[in-house]
């Protein structure tokens, strides 16, 4: 696509769009990738204008359509983030460089790289919503193209990160023609013979298929025009990954799976909505346990529509979907969709409502200081499915499906959960491990005097819950070693009968010459058992060199049985 093609696909999905700048951005990009081709032999460029593509169909704003023309200039080429700037403006820079990899770091593993571009991903999202929406548009088509890679480890590895990360993202935002498209490509990459099965047995049933639901949809089409309502109709067919889970969950074959026809019904309010139904459920036998009133009780990501299926001829099952054109719109595009809103207070409050997980993530961000952890509970706190519960006081507090009463604790307060004794549940006393449900008021029963346990590894399911137990433990273990450390060596010096004028000067010098930090690292890395009391002892003047020391496992273990103290900061609970 050339970029008159390009800005004339600009004005057809939005007519007042200023183009200039964006094919200013267009002959930039193209310039700084000419000499670069992708995987499948195709211009490297071609990848800018495929993720701009999708950002221009999802009717995203101009400066979002030029950060998708120019994404990979930094990361890719020798342009530096500065030239952005000076072209095109701070807006433009800024998202750019919340989409480039972090790649200068000294350690070079994949998962310490990962952790970190996300942990910049993260902060920047915060900052401009915008970032993750140029991401995704990138991911989908890095997504459409990855079978052209020849590494099929490193296929898996991005089709996994894909499904762990982008897509419970994109499911966040609302953004559902994006997140199926993903999880079905997630699934034809890392389930392949499954994929294919799935494929080849639609195909081999899609005209039975196609068949009954345009009978269906006939008969829908007449009793609906008698009662004057304005609608239209769209075919509905599951997705391949939706029909695996579905699959999964039921222990069935594809092949005994009879609900995987669909219609929408979209019409013009929510009253008709619900007239629709009343209208549905009067005329066909309906399917216990498959209604969903998602208008009066939206998802957490903004998601409204009424659901249910009926039995057709030969009691064949087939779901409808009953929402408003305003309702369709977001669902397909999610977040997307209120850019089209030119009322800065309506989107902001649009934002703010799909924006509630992203503040819980950050919250505990800065506790999480391993980058295998980090990535863990960030696959942890981006699950989808969602609970809410109240405090006493009548808060809303959004957790995770199977959350416990101790996930609660640390979405109250850090403090409030570290120190978490018992819990009750609508007023009754609960064990801290009970898994709790939607509409449930909790309270917490604090004690100083109570620590982390271990197990509450076990059961907690939040990010935020799991990073400060660990960094709790962490501390508390180096107290501990700080301690036995210490002791450690004074009993030494003194069995050792060595006389030291000043021995805190000493210390600081030999902290220095073993590169220490300080001298609280040297106890602690004594009493943990990396730094042997030799090395110690004959930096000392004085030393009686020659004298035995006492194995240091020996005295860790006397130490530790001997010290109430120890025992008690070794104790979790």
């Amino acid at each position: 696509m050339d970029k008159k093609d390009f800005l004339l696909y600009v004005e057809q999905y939005n007519p007042n769009m200023d183009t200039e700048s964006i094919g200013l951005a267009f002959d930039f990009g193209k310039e700084v990738f000419q000499e670069q081709y992708r995987k499948s032999g195709e211009p490297y460029f071609i990848h800018c204008i495929e993720t701009a593509k999708t950002l221009v169909k999802l009717r995203l704003d101009k400066a979002t359509i030029i950060a998708g023309l120019l994404h990979d200039v930094v990361e890719d080429t020798p342009v530096k983030l500065e030239e952005i700037r000076e072209k095109f403006g701070d807006e433009i820079a800024f998202l750019v460089d919340g989409l480039t990899k972090i790649t200068d770091v000294q350690r070079k593993d994949i998962t310490y790289q990962q952790a970190e571009t996300f942990r910049k991903m993260l902060i920047a999202m915060a900052k401009d919503i915008r970032v993750i929406l140029v991401k995704l548009a990138d991911r989908l088509h890095n997504m459409r193209t990855l079978e052209y890679h020849s590494d099929k480890d490193k296929i898996r590895r991005i089709a996994q990160e894909t499904l762990d990360i982008y897509v419970p993202i994109a499911y966040r935002l609302g953004m559902a023609s994006i997140k199926t498209e993903l999880e079905d490509l997630c699934l034809k990459f890392l389930k392949p013979e499954i994929y294919e099965d799935i494929v080849r047995k639609l195909n081999q049933t899609r005209n039975e298929q196609n068949a009954t639901l345009e009978e269906m949809k006939s008969e829908l089409n007449n009793l609906l025009k008698s009662f004057n309502i304005k609608y239209r109709l769209l075919s509905r067919v599951k997705h391949y990954s939706s029909i695996y889970r579905k699959m999964t969950k039921r222990g069935i074959p594809l092949e005994e799976m009879r609900d995987l026809l669909g219609t929408k019904i979209i019409t013009s309010s929510i009253a008709e909505c619900y007239q629709i139904i009343g209208i549905v459920h009067q005329h066909w036998h309906t399917i216990p346990d498959e209604f969903y009133d998602y208008i009066a009780n939206p998802k957490s990501n903004n998601y409204q529509s009424i659901h249910t299926a009926i039995r057709y001829k030969n009691n064949y099952p087939v779901k409808l979907h009953i929402e408003t054109e305003e309702m369709h719109i977001r669902a397909e595009a999610g977040i997307a969709a209120h850019w089209k809103y030119e009322s800065s207070d309506f989107k902001d409050k649009a934002l703010e409502s799909y924006l509630i997980w992203l503040r819980r993530l950050l919250e505990w961000l800065p506790e999480s200081e391993n980058s295998e952890e980090f990535m863990s509970n960030l696959k942890l706190d981006l699950y989808p499915e969602e609970i809410y519960v109240f405090t006493p006081i009548g808060e809303i507090k959004q957790l995770p499906l199977d959350a416990t009463p101790v996930d609660f604790a640390f979405a109250v307060h850090t403090e409030v959960g570290l120190h978490c004794e018992a819990a009750k549940v609508d007023g009754k006393k609960v064990p801290l491990d009970t898994t709790l449900q939607s509409g449930q008021t909790v309270e917490i029963i604090s004690s100083k005097l109570k620590t982390p346990s271990t197990e509450w590894l076990r059961f907690v399911k939040t990010g935020k819950a799991r990073s400060a137990i660990h960094r709790y433990q962490k501390e508390s273990n180096s107290r501990l070693c700080r301690i036995i450390g210490e002791e450690l060596l004074y009993r030494e010096i003194r069995r050792q009968k060595i006389k030291i004028k000043n021995l805190e000067d000493e210390l600081k010098n030999i902290t220095q010459k073993l590169d220490y930090t300080n001298i609280s690292d040297l106890f602690i890395a004594i009493g943990n058992g990396y730094l042997p009391l030799k090395a110690i002892i004959e930096h000392l003047p004085e030393t009686k060199i020659g004298l035995s020391l006492l194995p240091l496992k020996e005295n860790l273990l006397s130490l530790i049985r001997k010290s109430s103290k120890g025992l008690s900061l070794l104790s979790s609970s």
